[in-house]
């Protein structure tokens, strides 16, 4: 019997594609490239000439300062 290792879902990767964000904020994927362009979430990291990922934990630091935030705002 030969073990079967799962493939990772957008919930548990380390490393993030634009329609895994996208996916878990909510929005477009090109509101994502809008807000990284902006500056007002992470800027994705360079895996060879093309490949652009966002860590799964920039984006959950992101979260966390975004949630702190609204509730200060309270």
């Amino acid at each position: 019997m030969t073990a079967t290792v799962p493939k990772p879902d957008a919930h548990s990767a380390l490393l993030l594609r634009v329609d895994d964000v996208a996916e878990l904020l909510d929005i477009s994927p090109r509101q994502v490239w809008r807000m990284a362009d902006a500056g007002s979430f992470p800027r994705p990291i360079r895996i060879g000439a093309k490949l652009k990922r966002w860590p799964r934990s920039a984006v959950e630091n992101w979260l966390a300062e975004q949630t702190a935030a609204a509730n200060r705002r309270r």
